[in-house]
């Protein structure tokens, strides 16, 4: 998008909010390419602050749009007194983000960037994305995810995680008492960690969807998995597809779903239940 391009619409977004009782909640542009002075007139059409904003703040969808970083730091600088609800900044290569610890997001995808420092992240974040991005520093990461005190969603897809940071996430798992939804399909976690990862999940009291797609557990592993469905009381949805599972850990997992007392599992996808058990 240049300059002269994106003025009319921003001059609409102006005219929208002038004459409009109803906020634009959602403002979705992936695929441009932005411009620095025409990324500036799009921020400058949205200040200053709606006198009645979304009840549940603004959601920018920015994926693939190759903004730097400089880009990304004037957009949010420029928006810190917004509420926002959802920000995608996915793949747009970013070396780095800026400090985003000043901010309210709710929703983060930073999917398909560079080796990312993730330790400033915003506050009473809930869903956190960054698939196919391997942090720099995990411990951080971590922190920064547990600090944060409500997230309910965490993401990390293809992010490299080998069987000593599976073990670094399974330790800090327990900490993240709101977390709801867990995504870590398609890791090298390795044998010990993905078995750390599984025994450190039954003390997730509120977790009720799993994806371990891609996972390859050890014979222990599926046991501990097979332990996990049996016992959680919240667990409704398990995702085991590609995991490499014989029939000995399929007979384990299907006897931990058969045995679930909660009746909380409905639904498990990646082999069938009764396959492994003729």
């Amino acid at each position: 998008c240049s300059l002269r391009s994106l003025s009319p619409f921003a001059h609409a977004i102006n005219e929208r909010r002038r004459n409009s009782l109803r906020p634009i909640a959602t403002l979705s542009l992936p695929g441009n390419s932005f411009r620095p002075p025409a990324l500036s007139v799009l921020t400058a059409s949205l200040l200053p602050p709606d006198p009645c904003p979304p009840p549940d703040g603004y959601s920018f969808d920015l994926s693939c749009c190759t903004l730097g970083a400089s880009e990304v730091h004037s957009f949010l600088k420029a928006l810190t007194e917004q509420p926002l609800n959802a920000l995608n900044l996915a793949s747009n290569s970013l070396p780095t983000l800026p400090p985003l610890d000043k901010h309210t997001i709710r929703s983060l995808n930073v999917s398909g960037n560079a080796s990312l420092p993730l330790t400033l992240l915003p506050r009473n974040m809930s869903a956190f994305v960054a698939s196919s991005v391997p942090p720099s520093d995990l411990t951080g990461l971590l922190a920064a995810l547990i600090d944060s005190g409500s997230l309910t969603s965490l993401t990390l897809t293809n992010a490299s995680l080998t069987d000593s940071r599976t073990r670094l996430l399974s330790a800090s798992l327990p900490s993240l008492t709101n977390l709801q939804a867990l995504n870590v399909s398609h890791n090298p976690c390795g044998r010990s960690g993905s078995t750390s990862l599984f025994k450190s999940l039954s003390c997730v009291p509120c977790l009720r969807f799993l994806d371990v797609s891609g996972v390859a557990p050890s014979l222990g592993g599926a046991v501990c998995l097979a332990y996990l469905a049996s016992s959680h009381p919240r667990l409704g949805d398990l995702t085991v597809r590609n995991c490499a599972l014989d029939r000995t850990s399929q007979c384990y997992i299907a006897a931990g779903v058969a045995s679930n007392r909660w009746g909380t599992l409905e639904r498990v996808v990646g082999f069938e239940l009764g396959a492994g058990l003729r």
